[in-house]
């Protein structure tokens, strides 16, 4: 299940960006995100489990950019399933 959700698109020539998580798990992760942070990029999308605290990449769940429209269909997500 995930726990943290970040995600960032554009709107009348602003940069938006919208971080949720759901629950201590999540906010606890969001808290090690280096989001805003100079150098770092970020996806897009970018959707965690609670595995990333533990096990690292292997807690993301998906990532990718969206389309020159900022819609998914011309966009490269990619949805990574949970690793047993």
């Amino acid at each position: 299940m995930p726990v943290c959700e970040a995600a960032s698109w554009q709107c009348g020539g602003l940069s938006v960006a919208v971080f949720a998580a759901t629950g201590s798990v999540g906010l606890r992760l969001l808290q090690r995100l280096p989001v805003f942070l100079s150098g770092v990029a970020w996806p897009d999308a970018t959707v965690l489990s609670a595995q990333m605290l533990t096990e690292g990449l292997r807690g993301v769940l998906a990532a990718g950019y969206f389309g020159n429209d900022w819609g998914l269909a011309d966009g490269d997500i990619f949805i990574l399933f949970p690793h047993p």
